[in-house]
């Protein structure tokens, strides 16, 4: 019965106001961070890549978190941490994209592990 009311509270004005809010506090770094890693990373992760990243772990935190105007993007951490990648991944020959995943997925292997 809440949640139902929370998606119907969701188009009241004040929410509105704030989504909108949200929105352009979530484009405006994600662009920002996206022109870095697209100089470091050699144009492997880019602007279109960062906002579609940012848009799906959004909408995926929002509807099943039940916190929508949480912040979900790139940060400057995540942005060093990939260059850091790029590097070491082209010190080794190793392809990035390639490696860069099995990273993701390993990390995400180990939140659900510790998390249950």
């Amino acid at each position: 019965p809440l949640y139902a009311d929370d998606w119907k509270q969701g188009l009241h004005p004040k929410v509105l106001a704030s989504a909108v809010f949200m929105y352009f506090t979530s484009v405006a770094p994600a662009i920002t961070f996206a022109a870095t890693l697209d100089n470091d990373t050699g144009r492997h992760v880019g602007a279109v890549e960062v906002l579609l990243s940012s848009a799906i772990c959004g909408c995926i935190f929002s509807i099943f978190a039940g916190q929508p105007l949480v912040i979900v993007g790139v940060t400057g951490p995540v942005t060093i941490f990939t260059i850091k990648v790029w590097e070491v991944s082209q010190l080794f020959g190793v392809d990035f994209l390639q490696w860069y995943a099995w990273i993701g997925l390993w990390a995400a292997l180990m939140h659900v592990l510790l998390a249950a």
